[in-house]
């Protein structure tokens, strides 16, 4: 279902409309699969390689396609039209998984991995989150020791999304203790099979079933200096970079989920019958469908409009909109109203309860709503 208030560039509409296709045509008719199996098929996932989408926002120079922010979002939402582990495959890839090698790696580092994450030789990891250490990144405790021409890291990582897959993690550690944020904290390049490396358990969530998050340990993990990225205590500012890129992309993956479940509830409301007649027919149900179609609209311009600035328009001051729209679209009860109880009475017999446990998570990874909505008071009162 697509707005008719916003066009979109030529270029845009054909990458979405092949992503369209896809989904539609091969993703969707095995979504149920995938949900059973907790696993995205081998031969889908070599289709998402043949379709570049492992690459999508790598830049050029290094394999990839060099999307913008507007087809970027636009294409997540597609992609998350489906089940949220095939969404995970490919923005992991294209965000938190890659953004920190761009940013702060060498010219070495990003000659010899992002080629191979734009091809989808293998997954990558963003090892931030801790037992103690979710919202608050400032406070994690895994630590990194210079041992000579090594690092020694030390520490516990979980709900890592592709543990047990990646090959290659982006581990944060503490460097000095008294610093922290403040230059305190760096960020490694840890290949899997590295010594003191192991994987802990699986850990099941609520939803996102094929995501594998797990337990990622360090016990005296020894990395070569040439894999530290950027300089010394320089790994909270990648964090909160790459948090911060991630949230506009949450954002639409929102939306396109709640895309798929208007279709689905406007649908099942024509051929549904009840009393003689197709329950659209009854205002109430009318209504449901209204104000889901408008909430949705007012989300989706609000997303287009903050990628677009990208594509040379002037950046706004104001509150800030990546924290704002991840909070604001990243809410399950407020999109497309599937989940409303009063609501979800529409779908009946369609997979509204996976996309349920699914888009919830929205609500948690790369900032909790509640670290939203405290992100975006601060900058109101300038603290």
């Amino acid at each position: 279902m697509e707005s008719s208030l916003i066009d979109l560039p030529d270029d845009v509409i054909a990458i979405r409309d092949t992503v369209r296709r896809f989904v539609y045509e091969q993703v969707i008719p095995r979504e149920h699969e995938i949900e059973e199996q907790a696993l995205v098929p081998p031969d889908i996932v070599q289709r998402m390689r043949e379709l570049g989408l492992f690459g999508l926002t790598i830049p050029e120079a290094y394999g990839g396609m060099g999307l913008g922010s507007l087809a970027y979002a636009v294409v997540s939402g597609e992609i998350s039209k489906a089940n949220s582990a095939v969404r995970t495959y490919i923005t992991v890839n294209n965000s938190i998984g890659y953004k920190a090698i761009l940013l702060g790696g060498s010219d070495q580092q990003r000659r010899e991995y992002l080629p191979r994450l734009a091809r989808g030789e293998f997954l990558t990891s963003f090892a931030l989150t801790e037992p103690g250490a979710g919202s608050d990144a400032q406070g994690i405790q895994t630590s990194a020791v210079r041992r000579g021409d090594r690092w020694i890291l030390n520490g516990r990582k979980h709900y890592i999304s592709h543990a047990h897959r990646a090959e290659l993690f982006t581990v944060f550690a503490v460097t000095d203790k008294e610093r922290r944020a403040r230059g305190g904290i760096s960020a490694f390049l840890v290949p899997k099979g590295s010594p003191g490396l192991s994987l802990g358990k699986q850990q099941e969530m609520m939803g996102g079933r094929g995501s594998h998050p797990g337990e990622v340990v360090f016990e005296d993990c020894e990395v070569p200096s040439e894999n530290l990225l950027g300089e010394v205590g320089y790994g909270f500012k990648l964090i909160q970079a790459c948090l911060n890129d991630g949230r506009l992309n949450l954002a639409a993956c929102a939306i396109g989920a709640a895309e798929r479940l208007l279709e689905m509830g406007t649908e099942y409301a024509k051929i549904r019958h009840a009393f003689g007649a197709p329950i659209g027919a009854n205002q109430g149900i009318q209504w449901m469908l209204a104000d889901s179609a408008t909430e949705l609209e007012a989300a989706r311009a609000g997303v287009r409009d903050r990628a677009g600035e990208g594509r040379g328009a002037q950046r706004r001051p104001g509150v800030r909109h990546g924290e704002a729209l991840r909070h604001r679209d990243g809410e399950p009860r407020r999109r497309s109203g599937a989940p409303d109880p009063r609501r979800r009475r529409l779908h009946e017999g369609l997979p509204i309860e996976r996309f349920y446990r699914d888009v919830r998570m929205l609500t948690i990874v790369e900032g909790t709503s509640e670290i939203q909505r405290r992100s975006i008071a601060r900058f109101l009162l300038g603290f």
